[in-house]
């Protein structure tokens, strides 16, 4: 039922006596009006405190309606029905309006004089969610009913025959206003009154939840799957930084010109790093802190920009991009993918949100420049969204708008970039240094690249081979959401959704697409055709719109069901099959729960509440698939760790003693990084030397030799393909004459005699 004014049912009498004659206009408080152009609405948002004309009654059968439901001709007695709204969950049964006597019945349409206009009210209970502001929003006990003013022209002599035989409605014609009507609970609500109270409050709390449970998950995994230093990267990038943060890191390129270190120009990778071992000492938390917060970052900013505007987008794209599975695991290492996501998405949603009207268009224009050369200095794949801003500045520049926001942005950009090169040919007499530094880069790995040693692979790797690998690693269901949210939606447009759901949908399916072609078709190289390595942390840049995109394929999904919603859970089903690997429940689950929306018109069972609209539909469906998304990463969480990097730890500080001398036989992984372990500061009195130095080490009374034995590394998949060729047994045979000293887990130190 829809809920009554705040005095209703308790002075019926005094109602009746207030409200002869015709209703007074509602007194309208606290919005603000959008003029429309020519042929557009005209959309005020507020809040109206209406004098009380009706009481609520009694829910009916829904009756037939008679005639058409817009014109001069309907009577007084029709109903109203509610329509679906874009950002709210409406009650969609029809809700009888009890009059009081004497007065008309509210949102009737009266016959019209001759020349003049019918007037028509339309009722929604349901969350109003379109460009409203944090002060106008519904606080606890409170109903928000939309409704709708719309003034008809009536048809033309000419009109009526040639609409009645196409059974068309009479067309609306000018100005339309929708407005927000709140009554508040207490004094005469009932039980029912509070169930709509809180299913309004529903998708404002979805995405709160998702954004708690997207941190809370993050976090976890972060801790209970930390693995320590991955590879050479992550080590170089806490060298840099432990270099800035005592003053030793050298500007400029190696001297001897021995090392082409395109890790050193990465400013932002290593420079907040330095803070944390300021803060907290050089650790491998304090050295991935930096990953986690620009990953928790991202959901912010999701939550920011959608979590009021679009609460079901907001919290589909939460989890698509916070629970991708290589998401959460490269928060775990110092890589710059994560990091460079997070200004990626910065600098995307600053030029999106920068050109709306009533925005500082200045600047959002610099923070648009600034966030764009931070993603520089993180990583040059920001490259990835290059061709979708020059889009974007040309077609701003043929529609000649938004010329203050691109002016700024333009010009900031241009003296940030200026400054860059003129550092660079100071230090290094190049001001290209870094566009130089790649090309090199790309030479020094060609026996790996697409440009010497897997040139026989090039044309698969641009036609077929990615799409087999975004299934592989799980993209494919934010592909086939994202596929959702093209085209217009079927059906009638709820109010203000042309203005507002879809100019954001369209920005993130463009860019979620120039990102895809780039990935798919682009080059690393600018000398030659080198495409980019199908590796998922390559794939970060293209996370944010993709996800973006799909949320906005799901909430279009949730709402309106039918064959589009079967459809796209039949493609994840067939994916499932077809894959047939462990990723395949990020497909199975949603999968099926969107061919049960699809066919839930058809099914006579189905659960009211879950019908296509409703918002514990979409609770449901934004469940179902942090289950489905969970799955794989909690896997994970309870499986021992492969590296036993914190038992290493230990025992080589173990060595560090003041009495420690001599020389540490270790495998070829922590030769390369061992100094971490001591936070770059490893004890001058130790050696340390590969297992195979077996031959050259001298052992003596003050020279002892160890060995310590890492049986989770050794036994590493990802280690032992390329690194390492050695298994525990044979190292152990190298050394018979050997004292186990101590053991931590999978960790042992032996001492070694002489033979």
């Amino acid at each position: 039922q829809r809920p009554a004014g705040p005095d209703a049912g308790g002075r019926p009498h005094q109602q009746q006596a207030r409200h002869h004659g015709p209703p007074a206009p509602p007194r309208v408080t606290g919005g603000r009006v959008e003029q429309g152009g020519p042929g557009q609405q005209q959309r005020y948002a507020g809040i109206v405190e209406p004098e009380p004309m009706f009481e609520p009654s009694q829910p009916e059968q829904q009756p037939q309606h008679q005639g058409p439901r817009h014109g001069p001709q309907m009577r007084p007695q029709q109903w109203l029905q509610h329509r679906p709204h874009q950002h709210g969950s409406p009650i969609k049964q029809p809700v009888e309006r009890k009059a009081v006597p004497g007065h008309q019945r509210p949102g009737s349409i009266q016959p019209a004089p001759e020349g003049g206009v019918a007037v028509e009210v339309e009722v929604q209970v349901g969350l109003w969610n379109g460009g409203r502001s944090p002060a106008h929003q519904p606080q606890n006990g409170q109903v928000v009913v939309g409704f709708e003013v719309r003034a008809q022209q009536p048809a033309t002599e000419q009109q009526q025959p040639q609409r009645q035989q196409q059974n068309q409605e009479p067309t609306t014609h000018g100005r339309k206003v929708a407005v927000q009507w709140r009554i508040r609970g207490g004094r005469g609500l009932s039980s029912n009154h509070s169930y709509l109270a809180a299913v309004n409050r529903l998708p404002d709390s979805l995405p709160r939840w998702t954004l708690l449970f997207v941190g809370l998950f993050t976090g976890a995994y972060f801790l209970l799957t930390h693995e320590g230093i991955y590879g050479v990267d992550d080590y170089y990038y806490a060298q840099h930084a432990y270099q800035l943060l005592h003053g030793t890191l050298e500007l400029g390129p190696d001297p001897q010109e021995l090392l082409h270190d395109p890790l050193h120009e990465r400013w932002l990778i290593f420079g907040p790093v330095a803070v944390f071992f300021a803060l907290f000492g050089v650790n491998i938390i304090s050295a991935t802190l930096w990953p986690l917060l620009a990953t928790l970052g991202c959901a912010g900013l999701i939550y920011g920009l959608y979590g009021r505007r679009e609460p079901v987008v907001a919290a589909a794209a939460m989890l698509l991009l916070g629970l991708h599975y290589f998401t959460l695991n490269l928060t775990n290492y110092l890589y710059p993918d994560n990091i460079l996501m997070f200004w990626c998405l910065a600098g995307a949603a600053a030029l999106l949100r920068g050109r709306e009207p009533g925005r500082r268009a200045g600047w959002w224009g610099l923070g648009f420049a600034l966030l764009s050369f931070a993603a520089l200095l993180s990583k040059e794949t920001i490259t990835y969204y290059l061709p979708f801003y020059l889009g974007m500045l040309a077609l701003d520049a043929v529609r000649r708008r938004h010329g203050r926001f691109w002016i700024v942005a333009l010009t900031a950009g241009t003296l940030l970039l200026a400054a860059y090169g003129a550092f660079y040919y100071v230090v290094t007499d190049d001001v290209l240094y870094r566009v130089h530094l790649i090309e090199q880069t790309n030479r020094f790995l060609s026996e790996g690249n697409y440009l010497v040693g897997n040139r026989a692979a090039l044309l698969g790797r641009v036609t077929w081979q990615p799409l087999g690998f975004f299934v592989g690693i799980g993209l494919g269901l934010m592909l086939t959401l994202a596929a959702a949210a093209l085209g217009r939606p079927a059906g009638t447009l709820a109010p203000g959704e042309a203005t507002s759901e879809a100019p954001d949908r369209r920005f993130w399916l463009a860019l979620a697409a120039s990102t895809l072609a780039f990935y798919w078709l682009g080059s690393t190289s600018l000398s030659s055709y080198n495409p980019i390595t199908l590796l998922p942390r390559m794939t970060t840049p293209l996370l944010p719109p993709l996800a973006l995109a799909a949320g906005f394929g799901l909430q279009r999904l949730v709402r309106q069901a039918g064959l589009r919603a079967l459809m796209v859970g039949l493609v994840l089903v067939l994916l499932t099959a077809w894959l047939r690997t462990a990723v395949a429940v990020v497909y199975l689950l949603p999968g099926l729960a969107l061919m049960a929306v699809g066919l839930s018109s058809w099914l006579p069972r189905w659960p009211a509440a879950l019908r296509p609209g409703r918002p514990a539909l979409a609770a449901v469906v934004v469940a179902v698939l942090a289950l489905a998304l969970a799955v794989r990463p909690t896997y994970f969480m309870r499986k021992p760790p492969v590296s036993a990097h914190a038992a290493q730890v230990r025992m080589l500080r173990q060595l560090a003693g003041p009495a420690a001398q001599g020389t540490v036989l270790v495998d070829d992984f922590l030769f390369d990084n061992y100094a971490f372990s001591y936070g770059f500061q490893a004890p001058k009195s130790l050696r340390f030397r590969r297992y195979f130095a077996r031959d050259s080490i001298r052992i003596s009374p003050t020279q002892p030799a160890w060995l310590l034995l890492n049986r989770a590394t050794l036994a590493n998949d990802e280690l032992t393909r390329k690194l390492i060729r050695y298994s525990p047994d044979s190292v152990l045979s190298w050394y018979p004459n050997r004292r186990l000293v101590a053991r931590d887990g999978l960790v042992e130190l032996y001492e070694v005699r002489r033979d």
